[in-house]
C-alpha cells in the first residue's frame, strides 16, 4: 500500500511508507504557506496511522513559517493524543522544521492511531 501523502525533498528515504494522516483541522488536506500566513489557525489537527509493520514515522505538515529562534526556543508544540492503549502504540515528536513536524514510535507494528494538535506560538500582537 502507498503512502497518501507525497513524498516531498523534505522527507529522508526511510520515512517512505504506509503511514496514513488524516488532516481533520482547519483543511482537510496538508495547509499551504497561503493559508496558514497571516489566517487566524494556530493550530493543525490530524490523525495519524501506521497501516504497514515498519512505519515508524510520519511527517505533518503545518505551513507555521516558524523562525529559527521560535524552533530552538521549544516551537511549536505537538500534542499527541493516543485513541487506544498508548503503550502498543508509543508516539513522540523526533524533530521539528518551520513547516512541518516529524513523530516517530518506538516499536514495530500497525497499532491504534494517534490523534496529533500542533499548536504555533501566538500572542495579541502575532
Amino acid at each position: 500500500m502507498k503512502s497518501r501523502i507525497a513524498v516531498s525533498a523534505r522527507r529522508l528515504q526511510g520515512q517512505k511508507g504506509a503511514v496514513t494522516i488524516s488532516y481533520l483541522y482547519p483543511f482537510t488536506s496538508a495547509p499551504t504557506a497561503a493559508q496558514m500566513q497571516n489566517q487566524p489557525f494556530n493550530t493543525v489537527t490530524a490523525t495519524v496511522s501506521a497501516t504497514a509493520a515498519g512505519d515508524t514515522s510520519a511527517v505533518i505538515t503545518h505551513n507555521f513559517g516558524l523562525s529559527a529562534a521560535e524552533i530552538t526556543q521549544g516551537f511549536p508544540f505537538p500534542l499527541i493524543i493516543g485513541q487506544s492503549d498508548e503503550t502498543t502504540s508509543p508516539w513522540y515528536e523526533s524533530s521539528e522544521n518551520p513547516n512541518f513536524t516529524v513523530i516517530q514510535k518506538n516499536t514495530l507494528g500497525t497499532g491504534p492511531a494517534v490523534k496529533v494538535a500542533i499548536v504555533r506560538p501566538h500572542s495579541i500582537t502575532r
